[in-house]
């Protein structure tokens, strides 16, 4: 039987500018990744959301739904929250980003 196929999301504000986008991505990657929270190989997906109270919540959804994440802080934009990267998800768990776009 095969393994089902698991998924890290990256989620950045789209009210940045796209090279920020970016480079707030792969910074949420790499925290997870030294956090221990990526540990195999699993597909990447880059998404969006609007500004940083819609990160704030997300993040607080991720929490109440026991979903392992790790928020990026960007110390050069006045210590705001830029992005957020989750532990590997399958199945029913990815759902919570079903309503988001991906990275342009």
């Amino acid at each position: 039987m095969q393994k089902p196929t698991k998924h890290v999301y990256v989620v950045v504000r789209e009210d940045m500018a796209p090279p920020y986008r970016a480079v707030q991505a792969c910074h949420a990657g790499i925290s997870a990744a030294r956090a221990g929270l990526i540990k195999d190989e699993p597909n990447l997906v880059v998404l969006t959301t609007c500004d940083e109270r819609s990160l704030v919540d997300l993040a607080n959804q991720l929490k109440s739904l026991g979903v392992r994440h790790r928020r990026f802080i960007e110390a050069d934009l006045g210590d705001e929250l830029t992005a957020i990267c989750t532990e590997p998800l399958e199945n029913g768990r990815r759902r919570v980003f079903r309503d988001f776009k991906l990275l342009e």
